[in-house]
């Protein structure tokens, strides 16, 4: 298995960058969670454009029509007025 550009695993990006977005700070992501979740010593700036180029590359996907999984018409309930 192969690094990534920023020199972490695959596994290692995707941790960051979830711990990147779920935190209410960059440095409480990588001081404290990643730590104690991961045993990941990565300085804040690390998790910083790690999540940041995850959210990069998620906008381009989207931008470009595509989807995380695959489509499937849902079966929505509608309201009072007839609307889905």
């Amino acid at each position: 298995m192969g690094l990534t550009p920023k020199n972490l695993t695959p596994a290692a990006e995707q941790v960051a960058s979830m711990a990147g977005v779920a935190c209410n700070s960059f440095g409480e992501a990588a001081d404290h969670v990643l730590r104690t979740m991961a045993g990941l010593r990565l300085c804040e700036s690390t998790v910083q454009r790690t999540a940041e180029d995850a959210g990069q590359r998620l906008g381009r996907l989207l931008a470009a029509g595509k989807t995380l999984d695959f489509p499937q018409p849902w079966d929505w309930h509608r309201d009072a007025q007839g609307r889905t």
